[in-house]
């Protein structure tokens, strides 16, 4: 397994994707704000999965995160917004499975060092 974050053009398409999920979490939480009391927590979760989508921290798990919510609307919604939940949770989708990129707090607080791991690998410390 080789862990890294991409720079580059493919870092910078990251953030760009990381953008378009980050823009797609408002409207996709509307849907979720039926219920009287869930407009202002709907509106938080939003702000929160965003912000955290743009600056690249957790992402992996924010972006899961929003694409359950995304599914979570396919079944509170009418069919107009179908299209446009399915686009949202796929780009999410890609975030989870590629990560954040070079352009992230992930990055900058894990390192972007390569490291494999394997039985016999130096990065694994001496047997005992």
């Amino acid at each position: 397994m080789v862990l890294r974050y991409p720079d580059g053009s493919a870092g910078l398409a990251l953030l760009l994707l990381r953008t378009s999920c980050a823009l797609s979490a408002c409207p996709a939480l509307v849907y979720l704000r039926r219920a009287p009391g869930a407009a202002n927590a709907a509106t938080i979760i939003a702000a929160i999965i965003a912000l955290a989508l743009v600056v690249g921290f957790g992402t992996r798990m924010v972006a899961l995160l929003l694409v359950a919510l995304l599914v979570a609307d396919l079944f509170a919604t009418d069919c107009k917004q179908v299209h446009f939940l399915l686009t949202s949770a796929g780009g999410a989708g890609a975030v989870v499975l590629l990560g954040a990129g070079a352009y992230s707090l992930d990055c900058r607080w894990h390192g972007r060092r390569v490291i494999r791991l394997g039985l016999r690998s130096s990065d694994r410390g001496t047997p005992h």
